[in-house]
């Protein structure tokens, strides 16, 4: 992964602990990881209600030429013809 500023965030300059000649940047990467965690959800959430929203009109055969459709489309015939 390709390096990625900080947001703002200030980047401190630190030694390891185990090997001192390796130097890292203390950084909250969680901060990070649950942001982008929760993007993802929200959006395969929102992408999941629209397939469910979808498929349930499918089912119930709410789209044009379905079975639902043709009986609401008998309704209004029948409704609007002058008697």
């Amino acid at each position: 992964m390709f390096f990625q500023g900080g947001d703002g965030a200030a980047m401190i300059p630190v030694r390891s602990n185990i090997d001192a000649s390796a130097v890292g940047i203390e950084y909250a990467v969680s901060d990070v990881l649950l942001n982008r965690t929760l993007s993802l959800l929200g959006v395969v959430l929102f992408f999941s209600w629209i397939a469910w929203v979808l498929l349930g009109h499918v089912r119930k055969g709410r789209y044009k030429d379905g079975a639902a459709y043709e009986a609401v489309r008998q309704y209004v015939a029948l409704r609007s013809s002058p008697e």
